[in-house]
């Protein structure tokens, strides 16, 4: 599965666009923005786009939905029950030959939910290369840091992390080096 990452203007967040580059089958990870970059990258590609996940509702990383169904007229998943598809912890989604599974991340939100798939973690503002995503309280940073530990951390160590914001990372460095965890 190939990850193209775009940083949008919007806060500079983090959209993926993931595919497999043989049967060109592919789905987006968060929409902050609808740049033309995206779009373009899709059409110059000839990309099947299947459908849209959304990893938290904070408008930096929802603020191009609409504009996304206007282009795309594809299925979104999201905790939220906002879109066509609500997901929950254990809930599995397959695209192609790949199956992807969904882990609960509240914290930083309460609909916080990040998406595993071959080696690959798409954990929203759940966890960034040396920080987490910020809580307005004691027991949200608690809660947050318990489930990234739990579900994020615990993959396997050449797993990629990739955040809503900055740099991917991997497991292995986030479990040893991020000062939240160490």
């Amino acid at each position: 599965m190939k990850v193209v990452q775009f940083t949008l203007n919007t806060n500079y967040v983090n959209t993926f666009l993931c595919f497999d580059e043989i049967s060109k089958e592919a789905f987006l990870v968060d929409c902050g923005a609808f740049e033309e970059q995206i779009k373009n990258y899709i059409h110059e590609n000839n990309l099947d786009l299947e459908f849209l996940l959304i990893t938290h509702s904070h408008y930096d990383h929802i603020g191009g939905v609409k504009d996304f169904k206007k282009a795309f007229k594809v299925p979104i998943y999201s905790f939220s029950k906002d879109y066509e598809h609500q997901v929950s912890e254990g809930d599995r989604i397959r695209i192609g030959n790949y199956e992807m599974a969904v882990f609960e991340t509240p914290g930083h939100t309460t609909d916080g939910v990040s998406y595993f798939i071959e080696g690959s973690v798409f954990v929203g503002d759940a966890i960034f290369s040396g920080a987490v995503g910020g809580t307005a309280t004691r027991p949200q940073f608690e809660e947050e840091t318990r489930h990234v530990w739990q579900k994020i951390l615990s993959l396997p160590d050449d797993t990629v992390i990739y955040p809503g914001h900055g740099a991917p990372s991997l497991v292995v460095i986030e479990r040893i080096f991020n000062p939240f965890f160490a």
